[in-house]
């Protein structure tokens, strides 16, 4: 019950922030992008916790939080930005993930 009301609580927390900006007169969508970044980088704090709770050293759990973190954050940033070497780092994001899929 207890772990119920916690997944409510931080879904109802995420629709708030997230949608709050919707009846906002400074909405924009890299502000609300941005607010829903915020689960994910605490998805990445609850990785840490728990590969520290199982005895991994504190440099192995940094090295897999940080690999999350770019495995999640940099799509975002290359879909976002339009750079040529985002363009570039795009296309060649989008092959490695083709073929780790494949």
């Amino acid at each position: 019950m207890r772990a119920k009301a916690g997944a409510f609580a931080i879904v109802a927390g995420a629709l708030i922030i997230v949608g709050g900006h919707a009846w906002s007169a400074a909405w924009s969508i890299s502000r609300t992008l941005g607010d829903a970044l915020f689960p994910r980088r605490r998805l990445l704090v609850a990785c840490f916790t728990v590969a520290m709770r199982q005895g991994t050293r504190s440099l192995h759990a940094a090295a897999l939080v940080a690999t999350g973190s770019l495995v999640i954050y940099l799509p975002v940033y290359l879909t976002f930005s339009n750079p040529p070497r985002a363009v570039a780092a795009r296309r060649l994001c989008g092959q490695a993930l083709s073929k780790a899929l494949s």
